[in-house]
């Protein structure tokens, strides 16, 4: 019983941690609240790297007081083309002026896709980690699959 004890502890604490960094990302890009100021500046490179057919992975750099900060997204390449301009100059990262590490690509309009998804999958699991200790007989499974032994009545 210890063991399964911890197990669901070790669960908790993941798809917790999960939540929480899924939450404020969702904050800090200000997805659904502007909560924080976001500026826009052109990267100093950016660059095109073709995964297979459809999508591509954008890599780039910016710079924002003396420091430098990157960024990378994955994207389907008919996105790319409806959405960013053909002029690689005219192409801007959004970037939170607190915590510019927390960048996207604001002409992409997908900066709510990771966090609110990663909100999504977490909370999904952390319910049913809940619903699993709470509504189960966790002494019948231990019986069951020869993890606990039975002892002898007394």
């Amino acid at each position: 019983m210890k063991t399964l004890k911890i197990i669901f502890i070790l669960g908790y604490v993941f798809w917790s941690g999960m939540f929480i960094y899924a939450f404020t990302e969702v904050m800090l890009r200000n997805t659904w609240v502007n909560l924080f100021e976001i500026n826009e500046i052109s990267p100093n490179k950016i660059e095109f790297i073709k995964l297979d057919a459809n999508s591509s992975r954008i890599k780039y750099e910016f710079e924002y007081s003396g420091k430098t900060y990157f960024g990378k997204r994955d994207v389907l390449n008919e996105i790319i083309e409806k959405r960013l301009p053909v002029n690689k100059e005219k192409i801007l990262v959004s970037y939170n002026t607190l915590f510019p590490r927390f960048n996207y690509l604001g002409q992409l309009e997908l900066k709510s896709r990771g966090g609110t998804t990663g909100m999504l999958i977490s909370s999904f699991f952390l319910l049913f980690l809940i619903l699993i200790d709470l509504f189960t007989d966790k002494k019948k499974w231990l019986r069951i699959y020869g993890i606990e032994e039975t002892r002898p009545a007394v």
